[in-house]
């Protein structure tokens, strides 16, 4: 495809619960941020309507993401959804309220193989996906499908290189591998539930911060 050209900033979007944050999520997005962003930002869900409802509130999450990133300058906690008045958390609503906040920045929503064969679920997907560029992170086990409306799109939107995405303003989609560390946050709920530590999955401020707060106890 031919991508609309950019040059200004370029800044990742990596969305989720963050139930809670772990170095897979960190580690993820440093990855991304190594590739040429000027920042990649992470956004806590207010209510996602795509998974079950996090059990730890949305402040509990917004300050354990905040402790994490701390110490990086190119990762930023966005707090976008929870500010906003929509009860659902939908990304097309998240980056219209970021583009009308942040005009001059080309955005990049990050997502892993496994969500991205299903972004023809989502709401608005495909304003969604012209109004913003879309890195697929491989995932084992997931690819994306080979025929219909998504396979229509990415045929159209591949582009041949991350240099490619990152100059686009919009529209354009790029695939590749990352390291892949298999963390999740429902095991580290259930270690802490049964009372064993989940420490170096978890940054030690995360871990200090559910003691603090006696989060994921039963």
């Amino acid at each position: 495809m031919s991508a609309n050209k950019h040059s200004g900033p370029s800044v990742a979007l990596l969305g989720g619960t963050f139930d809670p944050v772990h170095n897979g999520h960190l580690r993820l997005a440093l990855d991304v941020l190594n590739l040429g962003f000027d920042e990649v930002r992470l956004i806590p869900n207010a209510v996602p309507p795509h998974r079950p409802q996090p059990q730890a509130t949305v402040e509990h999450r917004l300050a354990m993401l905040q402790r994490s990133v701390e110490a990086e300058s190119g990762l930023v906690v966005d707090d976008v959804e929870i500010r906003s008045p929509e009860v659902t958390s939908y990304s097309y609503q998240t980056l219209m309220q970021l583009k009308k906040l942040f005009p001059n920045i080309a955005w990049t929503w990050v997502l892993g193989s496994d969500a991205a064969a299903g972004l023809d679920k989502w709401h608005r997907w495909e304003e969604f996906v012209r109004s913003i560029n879309v890195l697929v992170i491989s995932r084992p086990g997931y690819c994306m499908p080979r025929s219909g409306p998504l396979h229509e799109w990415q045929q159209q939107a591949e582009v041949a290189s991350i240099e490619d995405l990152l100059a686009s303003t919009s529209g354009a989609c790029y695939s590749l591998d990352l390291r892949d560390l298999a963390i999740s946050s429902t095991e580290i709920r259930q270690m802490v539930a049964e009372g064993r530590s989940p420490r170096y999955l978890i940054p030690e401020g995360v871990l200090s911060y559910i003691g603090e707060h006696q989060l994921y106890r039963p």
